[in-house]
């Protein structure tokens, strides 16, 4: 007996494969790019209610979220 051989690969396959390689790409910058304007939103926050807890949560979550994604994003592109 003799295994069937594969059908090759037809034009849809490779677009399929190819947007899904884009979407992959770009799911990471999306990921970082809505991680730095929500820290903006959080800089506004703490700026218009001026106490110590709102400017405690904006430096953890840049210190804890954003700057990690930023470094990795940078070290990708190196």
């Amino acid at each position: 007996m003799y295994a069937p051989e594969p059908f090759p690969p037809n034009d849809l396959d490779v677009a399929k494969a190819a947007i899904k390689a884009l979407g992959f790409a770009l799911s990471a910058r999306v990921i970082l790019l809505l991680s730095i304007v929500f820290a903006f939103v959080l800089a506004v926050i703490a700026a218009l209610e001026q106490n110590i807890l709102a400017l405690c949560v904006l430096v953890a979550y840049a210190a804890l979220g954003v700057i990690p994604m930023v470094i990795l994003e940078a070290r990708r592109k190196s």
